[in-house]
């Protein structure tokens, strides 16, 4: 067994020790009304086709997924890579993981683990078709979609000729209980985490929580840690999202930075976040400690389609949410513009109603308005 199938096999072990304790339950998928729209496998791989023949998939992975030194600007051969992999995390087959979480609450390691690989099949296959290898992390999800934000879904898109590693966090699934959930209280982060800032707690305890009553379980953000423990300075890490995706990255890349001097840490060379249509992750000093611990050469760039109701929630007005900068408006038939900054400028905030037509949110109209501009 290589040094990598090793890793892996340690990872999903660990999640399998997790999945046992995990006190989420299991139950059906919600109605296909209530599912925010997603992108099919085949549609992902037409995707990677079309981008292969423009050049930009080369170009991404010869930036590591990261914007140049000399660029203040994004990097758009960047971001069409990183919505790709953002769309893939929606490729998670929930019946197999339901089984997963199943069998290993009966002591079936090995069926949990086949289950485990059951699921994550159809994204190992974008991995492949892009030359890179996926691993997953955590995934602590309720599979029904019936609680928005019960635990992050994350992995790993790994390239070992270009050394760099792109964490992604999968979206939400179901759009009515994320509607519902965009409300729920701000909680004062435990410090040091996350700086002790004021922020969304239904993001915080989806990465932060342990999921099972007893409290001895792992929290999904020390899985992505051990995970993340393997690459070493070498490997340029860039994180992504969608949606809900885009909040836990957002929690994510802030910690990173805040434990980057931790020896415990891991050594990977933290670079670029880029996410797409995430809503406000926390309040004012959340957002300017995540802009204050930004470290040398990183850029944080935050997509949001000129239509889509989530960047717009939750308000600002009445709650004192911010968004983290650096925003872009992105367009159907225009080049995307430069939002103003809400930790400078408050009166730039547009806050909004999430709405019941959420295609705008969409990951293929993410996908299409940045491959327009690469």
């Amino acid at each position: 067994m290589s040094k990598f199938e090793q890793f892996k096999n340690d990872l999903q072990y660990a999640h399998v020790n997790q999945l046992k304790a995990f006190s989420g339950g299991i139950k059906q998928m919600p109605d296909e009304g209530e599912a925010v729209p997603v992108s099919s496998k085949e549609e992902i791989m037409a995707w990677i086709d079309e981008q292969e023949k423009k050049g930009r998939i080369e170009k991404a992975k010869a930036n590591r997924v990261t914007t140049p030194e000399e660029q203040d600007t994004p990097d758009y051969s960047n971001a069409v890579f990183a919505v790709i992999e953002s769309a893939a995390m929606y490729l998670r087959r929930d019946g197999a993981m339901q089984k997963a979480i199943k069998a290993a609450q009966d002591n079936d390691d090995m069926g949990a683990l086949r289950y485990l690989n059951e699921a994550q099949a159809d994204i190992e296959e974008v991995a492949e078709r892009l030359d890179l290898r996926f691993v997953q992390l955590c995934d602590l999800a309720d599979v029904s979609g019936e609680k928005a934000y019960s635990g992050a879904f994350c992995g790993v898109f790994v390239s070992e000729e270009n050394k760099f590693v792109g964490a992604a966090f999968k979206g939400t699934s179901n759009w009515k209980e994320a509607k519902e959930d965009m409300w729920a209280k701000v909680y004062e982060a435990r410090a040091p985490i996350l700086y002790g800032s004021k922020v969304h707690s239904g993001f915080y305890f989806g990465l932060f929580d342990t999921f099972n009553q007893g409290g001895d379980s792992v929290q999904p953000f020390a899985l992505i840690m051990n995970g993340l423990k393997f690459y070493d300075e070498e490997y340029y890490l860039h994180v992504t999202g969608h949606s809900l995706g885009g909040a836990y990255s957002t929690f994510l890349h802030c910690e990173l930075n805040r434990l980057v001097d931790d020896p415990q840490s891991t050594k990977v060379t933290i670079k670029d976040i880029m996410t797409f249509g995430s809503p406000r992750t926390g309040l004012k000093d959340f957002a300017n400690k995540c802009g204050e611990n930004m470290q040398p050469h990183q850029n944080s760039w935050r997509f949001a389609n000129k239509w889509d109701p989530v960047p717009m929630v939750p308000p600002r007005i009445m709650t004192g949410y911010t968004h983290v900068d650096t925003g872009y408006k992105l367009y159907k038939d225009r080049q995307p513009e430069l939002i103003p900054s809400e930790r400078t400028n408050e009166e730039s905030a547009v806050d909004g109603e999430p709405e019941e037509n959420i295609t705008t949110h969409g990951i293929a109209v993410y996908y299409t308005y940045v491959s327009r501009v690469a």
